[in-house]
């Protein structure tokens, strides 16, 4: 039978339009092995970025590490040299004049934020010291039913309840607040008064948990306590912190002048803010070398102090440092496309100074 034309010029279209489907077939599937290809290099290259960025952001804790103790070994036995130096000159005085761990603002721990470039980035590292705050989990002492210092205990609670005041919370909302954090931190199951929530209460909600009953690892656990407002943290943080164990050590060389309520808290406002901040302006460039010299300073005797404070004022002063043992450093770490933030606390022990807690991509 013979072919027309026509009939070839149709067997040419079709053979051409399965050849083009064949093409375009292929170009697809090549693009989407391209594409897959470069995604999976990408997310390789970004993991590589990512774990570097993490090494860098320990390097900026191990540089935390040297420069606080640069600043409680080193300037230190500077500082007692130079003290026995003059003493010698003198004939009088003690090298022990000063606190030999005396940690203060002019240190160059505090000089931050630190910069540090590297190739293909940099990071930057900020160190403050969580003794210049009111330590949260003082509180737990509230409840303690065995062993409690009654003194001890009704001072922190004014100083707490003040510290709110002052940081302008209604006085509905700071019987709240001490009620809900108390219950948080207490080991009982018997809410407090009308305004308590313990563990009951907290297994009813979606999705259920437990109250701490114990200390706060970070000042931001408090955003799982019902009815504790996201605000609230943003007003504590810059004066309350939560440290590993449950006394109250202030360090006066480290408080800044925008600090200085925190001052006037402790002596439940009998001082005010005003003249704290006096008392941080007129402060020694390198520090109050004891506590003693911080209270001489003290306008004690212009102070109209309620017996209550008058009882307490051993306590106080018992309360105040010049020395520190927990720091908190931020490092951000800033490495081709990746991006890490690492938020260490340190703290000195027998062993020396270490990190016993740390925080990764998080602000607070």
């Amino acid at each position: 039978m013979r072919r027309t034309v026509a009939d070839v010029r149709l067997q040419r279209g079709m053979a051409l339009i399965v050849v083009l489907l064949v093409v375009a077939v292929i170009a697809t599937l090549a693009t989407a092995v391209s594409s897959r290809v470069q995604f999976n290099v990408k997310k390789s290259q970004n993991r590589s970025q990512q774990g570097q960025a993490y090494w860098y952001a320990l390097g900026g804790e191990e540089l935390a590490q040297q420069l606080l103790k640069q600043a409680l070994f080193q300037d230190n036995d500077d500082q007692v040299n130079s003290v026995r130096g003059s003493d010698d000159q003198s004939g009088a005085g003690s090298a022990g004049s000063r606190s030999d761990n005396l940690i203060y603002l002019g240190q160059s721990w505090s000089q931050g934020p630190h910069h540090f470039p590297f190739e293909g980035g940099g990071l930057a590292l900020a160190i403050t010291d969580q003794q210049a705050c009111f330590n949260i989990n003082v509180l737990t002492k509230l409840t303690t039913a065995v062993s409690q210092d009654t003194q001890a205990l009704d001072l922190n609670l004014r100083q707490f309840r003040s510290l709110l005041k002052l940081l302008e919370f209604e006085s509905e909302e700071i019987s709240r607040l001490q009620a809900t954090i108390q219950d948080w931190l207490d080991k009982d199951v018997i809410p407090t008064g009308l305004e308590g929530f313990e563990d009951l209460h907290y297994s009813g909600i979606t999705p259920p948990y437990q109250s701490a009953n114990g200390p706060v690892q970070v000042l931001s656990e408090l955003n799982l306590i019902t009815g504790f407002k996201s605000e609230y943290l943003t007003r504590l943080e810059p004066f309350f912190c939560a440290l590993p164990y449950q006394e109250q050590r202030i360090n006066i060389n480290t408080i800044t002048e925008d600090q200085a309520l925190l001052i006037s808290g402790l002596f439940d406002e009998t001082l005010s803010v005003e003249e704290a901040r006096i008392l941080i302006q007129n402060r020694p460039a390198e520090g109050f070398s004891e506590v003693a010299e911080f209270w001489q300073q003290l306008p004690l005797e212009q102070l109209r102090l309620e017996p209550e404070i008058v009882q307490h004022l051993g306590a106080i002063e018992q309360q105040l440092t010049v020395s520190s043992k927990f720091f908190l450093a931020t490092i951000d770490v800033n490495y081709y496309d990746a991006r890490m933030r690492l938020r260490s606390r340190l703290g000195i022990n027998e062993s020396g100074l270490l990190s016993y807690s740390r925080q990764y991509g998080v602000k607070r």
